[in-house]
């Protein structure tokens, strides 16, 4: 299946054959207002069509530096009730977690809600406003992207059993404003993709031997256990992760440390799940 636009209509071609032409203005569509993803926005094109059994089409919505919004569109003759919508708001979250995985974003102070449904099939109302405020969070730099590299995300997932699993999860820590809340929860999620017994030296043996050798760019490192008459060295995500979870007040940890290492177990993360079933 090949998806081709222009202007606002939209051609599906099927092994040569072309189908009518789709007026994208005419599809319903559901749109959502975002708050607190940053460093990643798309270049001059903002949309791009997505092979699916509901989607046609997402188009970003992107202020400065920041995605603001995504604007859904579906096929011409869907009728958005609520089981749609359920199913809609989970391949976004899917998508939104993908972007995620990309070492330049950042999530801070996190929300996604509907903005505004158009339901031409429906036999109630044809739009649906809703009064979703979104404060713009403060960005520095941002990476741009092609549209290609957004349709590539959305349509990316988990190659493992427990996708249905693991991408709640992951967008579940995106929803935690508190960053030391956050970074603790994904080391939990961490010691349950890359252990077998739960513990925290295979953690530290999976960056030494498996991680870091594989990403040069992008290291942790390693210092000496805090641990009495232990002498033995822990990676940086467990030495500062058992600095917050002992509630250890001689050496306290600023939030933008923790942010930063939020984003680097994040790396470790998403590395771990591409790489499980190698």
């Amino acid at each position: 299946i090949r998806l081709s636009l222009v202007g606002s209509e939209m051609c599906i071609r099927d092994r040569g054959r072309s189908y009518k032409m789709v007026d994208v203005e005419k599809c319903p569509y559901i749109e959502y207002k975002i708050q607190g993803i940053s460093g990643i926005v798309a270049k001059e094109e903002k949309s791009f069509c997505v092979k699916d059994d509901l989607i046609i089409q997402i188009e970003l919505k992107q202020e400065g530096l920041e995605i603001t919004g995504l604007k859904v569109l579906l096929k011409e003759d869907s009728v958005i009730d609520e089981q749609v919508k359920q199913t809609i708001r989970r391949k976004i979250e899917r998508f939104l977690v993908n972007l995620y995985g990309n070492p330049n974003v950042y999530v801070s102070k996190f929300s996604m809600g509907i903005l505004q449904i158009f339901n031409p099939n429906s036999k109630k109302a044809q739009y649906e406003f809703s009064s979703t405020l979104v404060i713009s969070a403060e960005c520095s730099c941002a990476i741009q992207c092609n549209a290609d590299y957004f349709k590539e995300m959305y349509e990316k997932q988990v190659p493992e059993d427990k996708a249905d699993e693991v991408y709640p999860l992951l967008f579940s820590t995106m929803r935690i404003d508190d960053i030391f809340v956050r970074y603790l929860m994904q080391y939990e999620i961490l010691l349950g993709q890359v252990t077998n017994e739960h513990t925290q030296k295979e953690v530290t043996d999976y960056i030494k031997k498996v991680y870091n050798p594989a990403n040069k760019d992008r290291q942790i490192g390693f210092q000496l256990t805090r641990r009495p008459r232990r002498k033995y060295k822990e990676d940086d995500l467990t030495y500062n992760r058992n600095l917050l979870g002992h509630g250890d007040i001689e050496k306290a940890v600023s939030e933008e440390k923790i942010r930063q290492l939020s984003r680097s177990i994040m790396d470790v993360l998403w590395f771990s799940l591409w790489n499980k079933a190698e």
